[in-house]
């Protein structure tokens, strides 16, 4: 079940929990390891999601699997979330923070897609362009794609730039459509 707008809430409090605490980056850390443990466990997520197992044995489960590994506000979050019955949106909740831990720090994500993965060099080479282009640092996640034939895409925000040869082709094609121009022989 999505509910962005009670996942954003729980995200803004808990943000302004760890800048309160000065906990911030620990707390973003420990959502990272939350995040990344219920996404590869699908099993996890089904008994989370499950609405007939009682939720002690949830916590207690949850709490188990993330022992020695999560701070006291992480801890805290979990409990509370399962005793209001708001477990379902732990992932979504995770995710969002992840957002407004972002625009906090004032950072912007920016995507890379390249046919092979890209060289140092080049990858410096395009967060200077993202950054120059969003106007804010940058924080480079990039994806393979072997069907790309060559070049790059990057996407900024709501921006996109499309330097790849299937993007070069599809814009002389446009082009020559465009072109109403016929030549007497």
């Amino acid at each position: 079940m999505r509910n962005p707008k009670v996942a954003g809430r729980y995200a803004k409090s808990l943000l302004e929990l760890g800048i309160e605490r000065n906990e911030l980056d620990r707390l973003r850390e420990d959502f990272h390891l939350i995040r990344k443990v219920l996404q590869e466990n699908r099993e996890l997520r089904l008994f989370l999601n499950s609405p007939v197992v009682n939720p002690d044995k949830k916590t207690k489960i949850l709490l188990q699997v993330f022992e020695g590994h999560l701070g006291e506000i992480a801890k805290s979050f979990i409990t509370i979330l399962i005793r209001k019955g708001r477990e379902v949106l732990l992932l979504e909740i995770v995710e969002n923070f992840e957002g407004q831990y972002l625009s906090f720090k004032g950072i912007s994500t920016a995507m890379l897609t390249t046919a092979v993965p890209a060289e140092e060099k080049t990858i410096q080479m395009v967060v200077g362009l993202a950054e120059k282009i969003s106007g804010k640092n940058i924080q480079l996640e990039q994806k393979v794609d072997p069907d790309m034939i060559g070049g790059f895409l990057l996407r900024v925000g709501d921006y996109q730039l499309d330097a790849t040869v299937s993007g070069k082709l599809r814009a002389i094609r446009k082009n020559f459509e465009m072109n109403h121009y016929v030549a007497e022989i």
